[in-house]
């Protein structure tokens, strides 16, 4: 009963799986199942469906138990008849369940990835909106972090309305300044659940990734995850009501108010820029952080923080305002 409870289990989406559950073999035996019963009952269906059209184009008595199989091979394999089958609803979901079951099978047989089947997952779905909306109302409303400083064993005691996944004991978190490590966390009281303890970094201490932290960062909306890339419409019409070409202007920000060091108008879109390009201006490297859009005639916007001195750069875009004069 065990195994085959575990074969069904490979159905369901991963949020109703135990979780390091080993059902790779189970998922096999279960896309094999979905398989042979989606394509039998369909084979079954148009042999039923075959014999019916036959006697409906024929007459009825011409067909009978000992010339059905001439019948279907004289009549079922029309173009318009096998469409009429293939898109009658049930037939199609048939269909899709045979080739559903070959993408179970082979994930799990190949790359131990086990896929549900896909009616189940807008249930799944559903189910993890009302985690969401519950997890809203135990986190509460945004409000800024409070920041207690120097304490027994920590030099910084973050109290935060957000979980900081981002940081972890391996990065370096800038703050008014100084650059702290993060080395212990808990829980607490509402409206500010999450407390974070930090201590200041060892002189020496090579941080691959920095964090410019300030208490309102929480109220900030998240950067783009793909920030300067182009999107679809851009690419299928990449010169759609575009704005004459106009030299960038540089505001330079910068300061304990502003979370960026430049901000660059430009009359046209910079598709290689992104998170992980680095961008060289007068002998200074900067990484984007964000962008949004502006108005005419330069409605691209991009927000730049300097690289903290220890950045590695994969990718350098030398740049000056004039590029674009040029494209």
């Amino acid at each position: 009963m065990k195994q085959v409870l575990a074969v069904l289990m490979t159905f369901l989406p991963p949020r109703y799986r135990a979780e390091g559950a080993r059902l790779r073999s189970h998922a096999m035996v279960a896309a094999i199942v979905q398989m042979a019963a989606a394509m039998g009952y369909l084979v079954y269906r148009f042999y039923i469906f075959s014999w019916i059209r036959a006697g409906i184009i024929d007459g009825p008595g011409f067909y009978n138990p000992t010339n059905i199989w001439d019948v279907n091979g004289r009549r079922g394999g029309g173009i318009l008849m096998m469409a009429e089958f293939i898109f009658d609803p049930l037939n199609a979901l048939l269909l899709y369940l045979f080739l559903e079951g070959h993408i179970r099978y082979w994930a799990a047989r190949l790359s131990n990835q086990i896929i549900g089947t896909l009616p189940l997952y807008p249930i799944s779905a559903i189910h993890g909106l009302f985690d969401k909306a519950k997890y809203r109302r135990y986190v509460g409303a945004l409000v800024a972090d409070e920041v207690v400083r120097g304490g027994s064993g920590f030099d910084l005691k973050v109290y935060s309305c957000r979980v900081k996944l981002h940081w972890n004991p391996y990065m370096a978190i800038e703050f008014e300044g100084e650059f702290y490590q993060k080395f212990k966390e808990e829980y607490g009281a509402p409206p500010r659940r999450f407390i974070y303890y930090l201590r200041k970094s060892k002189p020496g201490h090579v941080a691959v990734v920095v964090d410019h932290y300030q208490i309102d960062s929480v109220l900030k909306p998240e950067p783009k995850k793909w920030a300067g890339t182009p999107t679809l419409l851009d690419a299928a019409l990449p010169k759609r009501k575009l704005p004459p070409l106009v030299r960038d202007v540089i505001v330079r920000g910068g300061g304990a108010r502003l979370d960026y060091d430049l901000k660059v108008y430009s009359c046209r879109p910079k598709q290689n820029w992104n998170k992980h390009v680095t961008i060289e201006l007068e002998g200074k490297w900067y990484q984007l952080i964000r962008d949004e859009a502006g108005s005419n005639p330069r409605p691209y916007v991009y927000y730049l923080r300097m690289a903290s001195s220890t950045h590695s750069a994969a990718v350098i875009r030398q740049y000056t305002p004039e590029d674009v004069l040029r494209e």
